[in-house]
């Protein structure tokens, strides 16, 4: 009931103004974000130097702060697999890739999807 409750008011833009800290993703969230992970991908080849630091990103294309995080990925040369190319009609149809309408997290059928999509195409190279 409680996560019922709490995803009708996130649904209400007065409340959502109230209730959230942030109204809206600036050049600063980009930038700390890339930050992460580049410091990320540094961590990592200081730890396995042999090895190839590889970034999924979950690309909504309707989200408007896709294009400008994918272009900093670009600059930073970060490789980065999308993944709607791993998930098949994940544009269309990417609710069967959830848990649920309410929960948007991977499912079993994604996590399953993007191990053989790491394992034959990142990997196996």
């Amino acid at each position: 009931i409680y996560m019922l409750v709490m995803w009708n008011i996130r649904k209400s833009m007065v409340l959502s103004k109230i209730f959230s800290r942030r109204k809206y993703v600036d050049n600063d969230d980009i930038d700390l974000f890339l930050h992460i992970i580049d410091k990320s991908r540094r961590m990592f080849e200081a730890s396995y130097p042999e090895s190839e630091f590889h970034m999924i990103l979950w690309d909504e294309k309707k989200n408007k702060y896709y294009r400008k995080v994918l272009g900093a990925l670009e600059r930073h040369l970060i490789t980065t697999h999308l993944i709607s190319d791993i998930l098949p009609d994940f544009d269309q149809e990417n609710t069967k890739y959830t848990i649920s309408r309410r929960d948007r997290h991977p499912n079993p059928l994604t996590h399953e999807l993007i191990s053989e999509y790491v394992t034959h195409r990142i990997v196996g190279k």
